[in-house]
């Protein structure tokens, strides 16, 4: 008489897990396609991990990131208003960076988005001028 034996193992979260996962990478890659923003993920010694093509095409324009090194060293997020020279003359941006933390709460690298205001700058610049007159 013969017996057959065998196991089964119910896989069912693993696949949840799986979906979710698939699921969160393509909403960020959506984040970093579509956004106007100049976005970047860079690891404690300042080398780039992740980026989006804005990044990629200003990447000579933001390579002195001193703001990221600052960053990581106090471990607060920063915004300001940065300048930078450009081949069709100043473009403003709106640079937010902000410490990644790993699950003991040591930084280990920063992330950042840059959004070009240079139309906004150059609005509030006229309505100051004509404020004044």
């Amino acid at each position: 008489h013969r017996s057959l034996s065998g196991f089964v193992v119910d896989i069912t979260e693993q696949k949840e897990a799986e979906a979710k996962l698939e699921r969160n990478r393509r909403l960020l890659d959506a984040f970093l396609r579509f956004s106007p923003s100049a976005m970047f993920v860079k690891d404690q010694t300042g080398n780039l991990l992740v980026t989006n093509q804005n990044y990629r095409e200003l990447l000579p324009v933001f390579a002195q990131d001193q703001i990221s090194n600052e960053v990581r060293e106090t471990g607060a997020e920063r915004t300001c208003e940065e300048t930078h020279q450009h081949l069709d003359g100043e473009h403003t941006y709106l640079s937010s960076t902000f410490p990644l933390f790993d699950e003991t709460g040591k930084v280990y690298g920063t992330g950042g988005i840059n959004t070009d205001i240079s139309d906004f700058v150059r609005e509030r610049e006229r309505a100051s001028i004509l404020e004044k007159l």
